[in-house]
């Protein structure tokens, strides 16, 4: 959790530059959760990780759908995929949107 608001690419960066071993560094980004996805950017999307994080970074800064797809020459369809599953998932990334159970 004190990594979830930082971008891949700059866990990545940061990782390199403290000398992180290339085996842990380039390893798939998904959890061995779901059989037969070995990158859940690729999986789904189509698109590495660092492009995923210029769509997520594009959306933070406020920039439209086109202006993502253009900049990063991707088809606009990606950019509105990723911002779709960004809105479903709101809720497990953010603990203050988590229900207060009462014993």
């Amino acid at each position: 959790m004190p990594l979830k608001n930082i971008h891949r690419s700059h866990i990545i960066q940061l990782a390199e530059f403290l000398g992180v071993p290339s085996e842990i560094l380039h390893r798939s980004p998904n959890p061995d959760i779901l059989p037969g996805v070995t990158d859940k950017y690729i999986s789904y999307f189509e698109l590495d990780y660092l492009k995923a994080d210029l769509i997520i970074f594009g959306l933070q800064k406020g920039l439209n759908d086109y202006e993502i797809a253009h900049q990063i020459a991707i088809d606009v369809r990606i950019v509105n995929q990723v911002q779709e599953i960004i809105l479903l998932s709101e809720n497990t990334r953010n603990h203050a949107l988590a229900p207060i159970l009462k014993y």
